[in-house]
């Protein structure tokens, strides 16, 4: 970003105003931060400040999160709204979003405030652009299309019958289909087989009632992998109302879905702890968890009992795998994940094949076509070593800033299932 990011901080404390411009800085992300912690110093920021994201606290002495919310969505409904809260539980956290906040963030795990930021401003950058397309229906035919074709959106236009006549070029880069492919019912084909039949019984209702269409359905990328994508229509009418044309642009949602599933994965599996489900139960649904964020990825959980790792979850790995590395004793080189559990510090191997850590174990990773890990071991509250969560993949590569994000709530959730399960026994 070329200017510093200007942003409103509801918040009571200045101290945690600082930290949470550090988080942003850490990141790469410059920013001017106005601190205000009165409702009436709020709204009149919001009427006087041009604001490109607000942070609010959930609780503060004299006004609250929720209520700020409700006043930016009157005034600024189109700036992303992020809680950065050390008292939002996972409830109100859910409420909070469905009421219209964009994210949130506890004040413990600062790390996620740059990616949530990122995430939010792209999908305000997205919401401008879906707009700006659903205003050029207004202008002429050709007017539209050359306007089209310079906006990111994936944008179409269709006749009354719904058949395809004109798609812009980053839907034809997207889908790999061209034009003519597209043409008719032919972009229906991208469509996810378990979305297809609910997908194409909507648009026929819109196109019968001459109602706006929305929906939000999977679709094939040029690559076969299936991406989220909302789908917006508005029909264009003559004088007498009869339906010309229909005019519409589809929005990756991907990163918004994945948030959404994260969370909700997130309460259910805080839910069998609650309950007392087996740990291993809670470590497989974990690890699927996980793996429905990152496809690509194979995850598992192992507990440390002496100076041996014992299986505790991986659904995904081979059962010969999981069985030739239980009770790995851990050292100095005993692969990703008995190395990190002696060193208790995260052990990151991008390439099993040439890695020393792995000099041991490299002809039974290789021969399951396991070709990276990486490891962390999962500390209790006193920081002793509880086991280690690990994520493998199948060719070389290194972490990402997701990576990281999705390891930190993973070893959290294990830590929490552990230690209210060691609770439970000595009760």
């Amino acid at each position: 970003m070329n200017f510093p990011l200007r942003v409103l901080h509801l918040e009571d404390d200045a101290r945690d105003t600082e930290l949470v411009q550090a988080a942003l800085e850490g990141e790469g992300i410059q920013s001017e931060l106005t601190r205000v912690e009165r409702e009436e110093d709020f709204l009149a920021a919001l009427k006087r400040e041009s604001l490109d994201l607000i942070l609010a606290d959930y609780t503060l002495p004299s006004f609250d999160g929720l209520s700020a919310l409700r006043i930016a969505q009157q005034h600024l409904p189109d700036v992303p709204f992020i809680f950065v809260s050390g008292t939002l539980g996972e409830d109100v956290a859910i409420e909070a979003l469905k009421t219209g906040a964009t994210d949130y963030v506890l004040k413990t795990r600062l790390a996620r405030l740059g990616p949530s930021v990122n995430r939010a401003l792209r999908e305000a950058r997205e919401r401008a652009n879906r707009k700006r397309a659903e205003e050029a229906v207004r202008q002429s035919e050709k007017q539209l299309r050359d306007l089209i074709e310079t906006i990111p959106a994936m944008a179409f236009v269709t006749r009354p019958d719904g058949s395809s006549e004109f798609v812009s070029r980053p839907w034809i880069e997207y889908s790999g289909l061209s034009e003519e492919q597209t043409a008719g019912s032919g972009w229906a084909v991208t469509l996810h087989p378990d979305d297809l039949k609910q997908h194409l019984a909507k648009w026929r209702v819109s196109r019968a009632t001459g109602q706006p269409f929305e929906n939000e359905a999977r679709h094939r990328d040029a690559h076969g992998n299936y991406r989220w994508l909302l789908a917006r229509a508005v029909p264009l009418r003559d004088e007498q109302e009869k339906i010309l044309k229909w005019y519409g642009a589809l929005t990756d949602i991907e990163d918004r879905k994945r948030a959404e599933a994260l969370l909700a994965g997130e309460k259910r599996i805080l839910e069998m702890i609650a309950k007392g489900d087996s740990l291993p139960a809670i470590f497989n649904a974990l690890c699927q968890l996980v793996e429905a964020q990152l496809p690509d990825v194979i995850s598992s959980v192992l507990l440390l009992e002496g100076d041996r790792l014992r299986h505790g979850g991986a659904p995904s790995l081979p059962n010969s795998y999981n069985e030739a590395i239980n009770g790995l004793v851990i050292g100095p080189s005993e692969g990703s994940c008995g190395t990190a559990a002696y060193r208790a510090e995260p052990v990151i191997v991008s390439n099993i094949a040439t890695d020393p850590l792995w000099a041991k174990y490299r002809d039974l990773a290789l021969s399951h076509s396991l070709r990276a890990c990486w490891s962390t071991p999962i500390l209790s509250s006193e920081k002793k070593v509880l086991g280690t969560f690990a994520m493998y993949y199948r060719e070389p590569r290194s972490p990402t800033s997701q990576d990281f994000g999705l390891v930190e709530l993973a070893t959290h959730l294990v830590r929490i299932a552990v230690e209210r399960d060691r609770a439970d026994d000595r009760g």
